[in-house]
């Protein structure tokens, strides 16, 4: 441990949550606003949250939820 610094704790089961969001230089990946929700809710595997269309790629994934980023 260094001088004046916190020491690394080991990890356990607390509550945990991790974000993960794709970046672009213009900032979070997201569906533009010049397409509708109608016109994304053609495709039917569309995602949606609360009924509406999700239109960012942000995903929030809490520990031992089973919600895990998977090769599919």
């Amino acid at each position: 441990m260094k001088k004046d610094k916190q020491p690394s704790r080991p990890k356990n089961k607390g509550q945990s949550l991790m974000v993960s969001v794709f970046l672009t230089p213009g900032g979070p990946l997201q569906v533009p606003d010049t397409i509708s929700d109608a016109e994304i809710l053609r495709n039917p595997m569309w995602p949606k949250r609360n009924g509406c269309p999700v239109r960012d790629a942000f995903e929030y994934l809490e520990y031992g939820k089973g919600n895990y980023w998977t090769g599919e």
